[in-house]
């Protein structure tokens, strides 16, 4: 049975300029060049294209393309768009936030650059919008809103745009950095932001005082333990030998897992699920906690001995699983119809939890290598369409704005 809001389009009322559209055209643009770097990368690995020459900088831009263009792009674009109403605060100016824009994406061409002026460069353009977009949210919507959100809400929120901007002075193909950034950036906040989806949307519990206490008390020594762990080892001053540093990580990977129990637990999410049926906004909701929940269970279990399949089942599972299911409602919403439709956006989220789980499998050796090419035909049949219909509605959004403008 499906959600009973499902099929129902929800036309939001347009108070001030929307800025989501801008953010998000340039993330599915990223995101068609993050995925084909690393579709390659996979089929090199596959045997099914002779690459080798070109795997490491396919491997490397593919990171980076895919941690701080494309899922920077999106989480940017939230966060600024709906992170004041989350916060309960009003809403910076648009003309404010909109100049983010350009240090991203001219500041990302300039670091993938080989010379190094050029480099430098575009690493500090790159950490300003992450930086400017927190202090936009600090200093207005979080000071002045509901003081009830600032630890559930306001915290991550504000932290994780803080990490990301540490993002472009990780280094060069930095396995262990970008999995320290995809838990201590991104996860932070899509996890904050999921608990109140899931209360907003499938009419789930909104976390009490006692489970936001629990939750926190989780989370941040997760995010203190994770960066201690990547941090004193990157900067030497954790001693290797006695693997306190190891430690560390796996000690995170414990403290995220009791902390997405939590989420799954006091939000009600299957609860939700089993009363009213299922939607694909439900569905994307719950895989995407699963395969964090996964991703973390191996953290504790086996530390970084698995760290391409972690990262795997963060960025191309949860992550991207969230912005599948998050962005055609948020699309319909601003844009006055529907992006995609409910059957098929069941099915993409679907086909895209195999594709997230054969990637992960091959990184662990748990599948050959040369399903690499299914699983590529599986994720275009995906990503193609879906990013299609994205595209023409966030042009849609720019066609709802006034004439006039916005004063």
């Amino acid at each position: 049975m499906a959600h009973p809001s499902a099929s129902i389009p929800i036309v939001a009322t347009l108070t001030r300029e929307p800025v989501v559209h801008r953010f998000w055209g340039g993330g599915v643009f990223f995101l068609g060049v993050g995925f084909s770097l690393g579709f390659a990368a996979w089929l090199v690995a596959g045997d099914w294209w002779d690459g080798w020459a070109f795997y490491p900088l396919l491997r490397d831009w593919h990171g980076r393309v895919q941690l701080l263009f494309f899922l920077g792009s999106f989480l940017l674009g939230f966060a600024m768009q709906a992170g004041p109403h989350l916060l309960g605060g009003t809403p910076p100016p648009s003309r404010s936030i909109l100049p983010l824009i350009f240090p991203l994406w001219f500041g990302g061409v300039l670091w993938l650059l080989p010379d190094p002026t050029m480099k430098l460069a575009g690493q500090a353009l790159l950490t300003l919008p992450f930086i400017w977009g927190a202090l936009l949210l600090g200093w207005g919507p979080a000071r002045r809103g509901d003081p009830a959100r600032r630890l559930m809400i306001a915290l991550p929120l504000l932290l994780g745009l803080l990490t990301m901007g540490a993002g472009p002075w990780l280094g060069s193909d930095n396995a262990e950095g970008y999995l320290w950034l995809l838990w201590c950036g991104p996860m932070i906040v899509a996890v904050a932001v999921a608990q109140h989806l899931i209360h907003q949307t499938l009419g789930g519990t909104l976390p009490g005082k006692r489970a936001r206490a629990i939750h926190a008390g989780l989370w941040l020594p997760a995010w203190f333990s994770l960066t201690l762990g990547y941090g004193g080892s990157r900067l030497g001053l954790l001693p290797v030998d006695n693997g306190l540093a190891a430690k560390l990580w796996a000690l995170g990977g414990g403290l995220w897992l009791a902390s997405l129990l939590v989420v799954v637990a006091a939000t009600d999410l299957v609860g939700v699920i089993r009363r009213k049926g299922i939607s694909a906004f439900a569905l994307a909701m719950l895989l995407a906690l699963t395969m964090a929940m996964a991703a973390a269970t191996l953290l504790a279990i086996d530390g970084l001995k698995e760290t391409d399949a972690i990262i795997h089942l963060l960025g191309a599972g949860s992550l991207t699983l969230l912005i599948l299911g998050i962005c055609p409602r948020v699309g319909s919403a601003f844009s006055g119809s529907i992006v995609v439709q409910e059957r098929w956006l069941l099915l993409f989220v679907s086909l895209w939890t195999i594709v997230a789980v054969i990637r992960a499998a091959t990184a662990m050796g748990w599948l050959a290598q040369t399903w690499s090419l299914p699983g590529v035909i599986l994720a275009l049949g995906v990503l193609l369409p879906w990013g299609w219909r994205l595209s023409v509605k966030l042009l849609a959004i720019r066609a709802r704005i006034p004439a006039g403008g916005f004063r």
